[in-house]
């Protein structure tokens, strides 16, 4: 069964960031209707809200006895006490050298892009879109502001088909509340060589987030967008939330990369719903790096509609410490002759875990389909877990599909080799763990994002 129809999320609290109400305690309609009267927003966002609201009134709370949570429980995490909003929401800027030390030294805002924008707290503070881009008809936008200037194109695609509040409980929660985010259209045959990028800070206690990241590429488009999100690395005793959602539609003939980079500080907990649909001839390559957060829940889906449509669905997690990361995967083929190739891999250190659920589902009339699924785990100490749980579900007789899953300590007679050539045990683990994942990050065709993955992992591996 498809998690967007069964699969929910614990949630007893909500926040927005920007203008919600300073309070504190467990949510409700009024505020709702708060956030729409702030905002002023369009009768059909209010719609939108209030209609989110009630689907997660009336879904269930999940348990660790729902059979997609039944390893990540939610009800260890403490909810009531976040507050609703910032008090001292940041202020826009006006250039990158003006951008806080604290955000400009967590990413590399000087790296090649055709455009960039920065978010901190859930409010976009700076942006630079070059003009040559804006003459191709390409948007760009923070999601408020897409709100105002492009209600047709929300109206279409905004939480109605690819991520419904129907998704899930968190996805509802998310409908109800959403803040903050990006809008991207690209118009039908504009390429765009080099990355759309949007670097995401949170520094608030006690508080939560809901970006919302809806990407539309046109027919024979090209885009490649990138988002980096991350917080102090200091230690904090506090509770954050972020739950975001990104829509991706890519049209006929389109080549979309999507890339999330995840680095959240340890008093996060990251919700991430990702859904694609891929078009006729369509080519999307997803990337999830996930390093961040005390825990964090992905669902990652991409929807195979039409013949010909090519999915890449890649993921890298790095645990340490009592890290806890689930990813929930989903490659639906709904129509003959589409491709789906799916590779997660995790290297976990300390008394870290993970979790990988992945299901492929080749419908009826989705012949010829070729779909494949592997994830494998690397363990880098006894204490360390790793449960993976491949899955198909095929309806259609003329397809080649597959799944693999392997969980396996780090092998010492490498370490040993390595050591005996002078290194360090720490410089060889290193070593063998950047190998490790070499296998993903070679599948990444943008040099200047390779680098940079392969810099975040290696910081991180200290």
């Amino acid at each position: 069964m498809s998690q967007r129809s069964t699969a929910s999320g614990k949630a007893t609290v909500v926040a927005d960031i920007e203008t919600a109400p300073s309070v504190r305690g467990e949510i409700g309609p009024e505020t709702v209707e708060a956030i729409i009267e702030q905002r002023g927003e369009p009768e059909w966002m209010a719609a939108r809200r209030r209609e989110a609201w009630e689907v997660y009134r009336e879904t269930p709370m999940p348990t660790t006895r729902t059979e997609e949570w039944r390893y990540t429980d939610l009800a260890k995490i403490g909810w009531q006490e976040l507050a609703m909003r910032d008090p001292n929401p940041p202020s826009a800027v006006g250039s990158r050298a003006e951008v806080p030390a604290e955000i400009a030294g967590a990413f590399a805002l000087g790296e090649e892009a055709a455009a960039w924008a920065v978010q901190h707290n859930g409010v976009q503070i700076w942006s630079e879109v070059p003009a040559e881009l804006s003459a191709k008809g390409v948007r760009f936008l923070d999601f408020a502001t897409a709100v105002a200037e492009m209600p047709e194109l929300l109206q279409t695609h905004f939480m109605t088909s690819a991520v419904p509040p129907t998704f899930g409980k968190l996805a509802a929660l998310h409908g109800a509340f959403v803040s903050g985010g990006t809008v991207v259209h690209v118009p039908d045959g504009v390429e765009i060589e080099l990355p759309l990028i949007v670097y995401r800070w949170m520094d608030v206690e006690n508080a939560a987030l809901f970006p919302h990241t809806l990407l539309i590429a046109g027919a024979n488009s090209k885009v490649t967008y990138i988002e980096e999100c991350a917080s102090p690395a200091r230690a904090q005793d506090g509770l954050a939330m972020n739950c975001g959602v990104a829509e991706i539609i890519a049209g006929e003939g389109s080549q979309v990369r999507y890339t999330i980079v995840q680095q959240w500080g340890r008093h996060v907990f990251h919700y991430q719903a990702n859904r694609v649909f891929a078009g006729k001839d369509a080519r999307v390559q997803t990337v999830l790096v996930t390093l961040g957060a005390k825990v964090a829940r992905s669902d990652v889906e991409c929807d195979l509609q039409n013949p010909g449509a090519e999915s890449e669905m890649l993921g890298i997690y790095l645990a340490d410490d009592h890290q806890h990361f689930d990813h929930y995967t989903y490659q639906l083929h709904q129509a003959p002759s589409a491709r789906s190739d799916l590779l997660y891999k995790g290297a976990l250190k300390d008394r870290s875990r993970s979790v990988f659920r992945g299901m492929i589902r080749v419908m009826k009339g989705a012949q010829q389909t070729d779909a494949y699924q592997t994830n494998r785990n690397l363990l880098l100490s006894e204490d360390a877990h790793a449960d993976s749980l491949p899955n198909l579900e095929i309806e259609a007789d003329d397809v080649r599909c597959s799944h693999a899953a392997t969980i396996g300590q780090q092998d010492e007679q490498q370490l040993f080799y390595l050591m005996s050539r002078g290194l360090t045990r720490e410089k060889a683990v290193k070593l063998i763990v950047m190998g490790f994942f070499e296998e993903v990050l070679g599948r990444i065709p943008v040099e200047g994002l390779h680098k940079r993955l392969s810099a975040v992992i290696e910081r991180k591996l200290g």
